[in-house]
């Protein structure tokens, strides 16, 4: 009994704190800001549901469908995840709930992700759908045209830290690109094949040729043993590579090849964005403890020292990028993300 009192006694204690916290939150800004996290960035109601719209729209359908993570919105492994994470905390449950989760990932009744009716907002059964677009679709496009828009979703800061956590908005906002006035949209939904907006977005979960050499630059590979340097650069102008954080990774593979074409060594180079979660509930990201990102614009300078066993016996430099996604309570762990890109090869050198 005496060695169990003190296990008991910080338990009773811990409860006895989520209590009051549950007691005063309501009164309390940091935890009324916490609880605003719950309202839907949508227009809450009836969906239609895309199929329907897409009865009209076809390709923008196909492109929404096909391409688009908003289209799997509330079906990945890493929403799930956390909304299981997220719920199975007794005060975190307690205030917010799955409520949280929804409020940016489109409904849970419809259960279509980020849908056309998430965005552009309900059609009403009451009236014809061509109503609808001339009274609501058509005068809210200037709203969604605006850079402001897309940020009622990618722009979470963490209540605790005030560290931008899952927010692209913040960074196209310091980019050369948001000084130019150049807004998420124009890159992201520039018109294909049609005088129509493009609606796949392109995740690099179901598309991964929206990265090429003009995106992400390879230059001055040089092999000066011991020494190998190189330099990447990040040509968007809009945000870092990888955007946000911290569940997706950039993996730079560096594969050095002997003369008889066998692989002699490797090196791995990663860029993301990694945080402590959040004090004693270990949920959720709360403040930025490294960042490695490819800043928007930036040049970066590698060198690595190989083995002096290689000397003389390199032949071949591959250089290989990924993108992996890792659960936020891996902190970047490559060896345990559940979802690993395509490759996409930039350079072969030959020496």
């Amino acid at each position: 009994m005496t060695m169990k009192s003190p296990a008991i006694l910080k338990a009773l204690t811990a409860l006895v704190l989520i209590l009051i916290a549950l007691f005063l939150y309501k009164g309390v800004p940091m935890f009324n800001e916490i609880r605003s996290g719950t309202k839907p960035n949508y227009e809450v109601g009836k969906h239609m549901g895309a199929e329907k719209c897409g009865q009209c729209h076809p390709q923008i359908y196909r492109q929404w469908s096909r391409n688009s993570a908003h289209a799997e919105a509330t079906e990945t492994r890493p929403f799930l995840d956390f909304k299981d994470k997220f719920t199975g905390n007794f005060m975190f449950n307690a205030m917010m709930g799955e409520a949280m989760c929804y409020a940016c990932h489109g409904s849970k009744e419809v259960n279509e992700g980020v849908n056309c009716e998430t965005c552009h907002g309900l059609a009403s059964p009451e009236e014809p759908i061509m109503q609808t677009h001339e009274k609501k679709y058509k005068p809210g496009m200037d709203r969604m045209r605006s850079g402001q828009f897309c940020s009622g979703c990618h722009n979470m800061q963490s209540p605790f830290s005030g560290d931008a956590i899952l927010s692209v908005y913040s960074e196209w906002l310091k980019s050369e690109a948001a000084q130019k006035g150049v807004t998420c949209q124009k890159c992201h939904m520039e018109p294909r094949g049609g005088d129509f907006a493009y609606h796949g977005f392109d995740s690099v979960s179901r598309n991964i040729g929206i990265y090429n050499d003009e995106d992400l630059a390879l230059t001055d590979i040089v092999l000066d043993f011991p020494r190998i340097s190189l330099k990447v650069q990040n040509l968007v102008t809009g945000h870092a590579i990888p955007a946000v954080g911290p569940s997706r990774i950039l993996v730079l593979e560096i594969s050095l090849f002997g003369f008889d074409g066998k692989e002699a060594h490797s090196i791995t180079e990663t860029f993301g964005k990694y945080y402590n979660l959040m004090p004693v509930f270990g949920i959720m990201p709360n403040s930025e403890i490294r960042n490695t990102q490819l800043q928007s614009g930036e040049v970066r300078k590698l060198s690595y020292t190989l083995p002096s066993s290689l000397k003389d016996k390199i032949g071949k430099v591959e250089l290989t990028f990924r993108f992996y996604d890792v659960s936020d309570d891996h902190q970047g762990d490559i060896k345990k993300a559940h979802h690993v890109s395509e490759p996409f090869i930039i350079k072969q050198i030959t020496f």
